[in-house]
């Protein structure tokens, strides 16, 4: 019961992203999903592996076909021919797929959407302007906070310096920045009212604190329990002390 109570809870977020995604889309660029052209940076289930069994990856590209996007450009420096596979053996009906092993800012060109999957270091090393100049106007959905949380500016590089180089960007979790979303007077509030804000009121039969615990201190683990530290009583396993006492 506990561990299915975990794939619920990893489903859940998945299907939060996801909705995310749409959702801010469709307010920023005053269109749906259909048609558009999106690119995956990451696709193996963690950094450093060729392995994609696991990957949330696999159930996003799902989800992108389902919503009828023209084609999807897929980025990953060692799992690349694993996912290529998995790709044919669906035999994806109407999608273009497109595939790249090096060059991921070649691969940000002329794209509607970019969505982090993978927190990959080389990622991390390409320069802000750089990822700015390649995306242009497109979004940049980071399913990995790769740029570090709000109030986290020692992160390296940081969302300061995502903010400063005109991406537009969202994060898991995080209000969105960029040029792209200011001219929508209306967005503010709507963010804050529906994605997590550290003022909104818990309803009034959920007063009560609970005592959660998040097993797992990653990028997703992490903000999750910053998240429910807002209203609850929050204690964090990891395996790796580091992640703890850091």
């Amino acid at each position: 019961l506990f561990f299915q109570s975990i794939l619920a809870t990893n489903e859940t977020t998945r299907e939060f992203f996801q909705e995310k995604i749409k959702e801010l889309f469709e307010i920023a660029a005053r269109r749906t999903l259909n048609g558009a052209t999106v690119v995956i940076l990451g696709a193996a289930y963690k950094a450093g592996t060729d392995q994609i069994t696991e990957s949330p990856v696999l159930g996003l590209v799902e989800w992108l076909v389902s919503k009828g996007v023209k084609e999807i450009r897929i980025y990953d420096p060692l799992a690349i021919e694993n996912m290529k596979n998995w790709v044919e053996a669906r035999r994806f009906y109407g999608v273009e797929f497109e595939y790249f092993s090096s060059e991921p800012l070649k691969a940000m060109r002329d794209v509607d959407i970019a969505i982090y999957g993978t927190p990959l270091e080389k990622l991390t090393l390409l320069s802000l302007p750089a990822v700015k100049e390649a995306l242009g106007e497109a979004i940049l959905f980071d399913g990995v906070n790769l740029y570090g949380i709000p109030g986290d500016e020692a992160s390296t590089p940081s969302l300061r310096g995502v903010r400063e180089a005109g991406i537009n960007y969202v994060s898991f979790g995080g209000r969105p920045i960029g040029p792209r979303f200011e001219v929508y007077s209306d967005l503010t509030t709507r963010v804050e009212t529906e994605y997590f804000p550290a003022d909104k009121p818990l309803p009034v039969e959920s007063q009560e604190r609970l005592r959660v615990g998040v097993f797992g201190a990653g990028y997703v683990g992490l903000v999750t329990a910053a998240l429910l530290a807002k209203w609850h009583d929050v204690v964090l396993y990891d395996i790796d002390r580091k992640r703890i006492t850091d």
